[in-house]
């Protein structure tokens, strides 16, 4: 359900898939992956604030850029580009 909530532009889950993947929630971790998610959140800070007034993606991004290495950086962006297309396809 987040999967599919995430890629019909819900920010909320947008936040938790990248969760997911950043702590390995049911799923092998994958900072590359939770980073383009939570970028797609950080597009909308709107959004995203409604669903978690507690949570700022942004910060959450600064403090994951530490964590991961250049080609995770390099993966997160085509990845990002990918769920973009995927999104933009199925709205």
């Amino acid at each position: 359900w987040f999967r599919r909530a995430a890629l019909r532009g819900h920010a909320g889950a947008q936040i938790f898939m990248g969760s997911m993947y950043e702590k390995g929630w049911g799923t092998e971790q994958d900072l590359a992956e939770s980073f383009a998610w939570y970028r797609l959140a950080a597009a909308q800070p709107q959004r995203a604030r409604r669903y978690r007034k507690d949570v700022d993606v942004g910060v959450i991004l600064e403090e994951l850029k530490p964590r991961m290495t250049r080609l995770d950086l390099k993966n997160g962006a085509r990845r990002l580009r990918e769920l973009k297309s995927k999104i933009s396809a199925e709205n």
